[in-house]
């Protein structure tokens, strides 16, 4: 985890995961690969054409099950270099 928006890396020079903070919500964008995700909180970055995605947490959501396992998908898929 670094700096004011964390970025979670798996090994080193793989980030899996990146969190920006706002006040109204989290926004949690996971590398999980193209498709893998079917649901509608979830959004992949250039219309869908990306293994990169976000969704938003927000205190009313929280963090459930079934965003604990896409976190899990990302960590397994080991992320991309920066």
């Amino acid at each position: 985890m670094t700096g004011r928006n964390p970025r979670f890396r798996r090994r080193t020079g793989r980030v899996f995961a990146n969190v920006w903070f706002t006040r109204k919500w989290i926004s949690l964008e996971l590398f999980v690969g193209k498709g893998t995700i079917k649901s509608e909180r979830f959004t992949y970055w250039k219309s869908g054409e990306s293994d990169w995605g976000y969704v938003h947490l927000t205190p009313k959501e929280g963090l459930d099950e079934e965003i604990k396992t896409w976190i899990k998908k990302a960590w397994e898929n080991g992320g991309t270099l920066t």
